[in-house]
């Protein structure tokens, strides 16, 4: 069982990865829907495919210096 402190850590960062995919997809519908000069946006696979990339490398990164740093904490 988690402790309150746990449960509330978990709440704040559920809350904070859901409001940061919400940020995210009101940028990205922006950037879809946005009409330039004419010409609409035509590579959605390419731009959701980057940035699958850009998670898993942040993601990557993460757990590496995690895993660096947690002998010298």
């Amino acid at each position: 069982m988690l402790s309150i402190n746990e449960q509330f850590k978990l709440v704040g960062l559920s809350l904070g990865i859901f409001a940061s995919y919400s940020i995210m997809a009101l940028y990205q519908e922006k950037i879809f829907k946005n009409d330039y000069e004419g010409e609409k946006f035509v590579y959605p696979t390419t731009f959701v495919a980057l940035q699958c990339l850009v998670y898993f490398v942040t993601a990557k990164g993460e757990l590496y210096f995690k895993k660096l740093f947690l002998f010298v904490i």
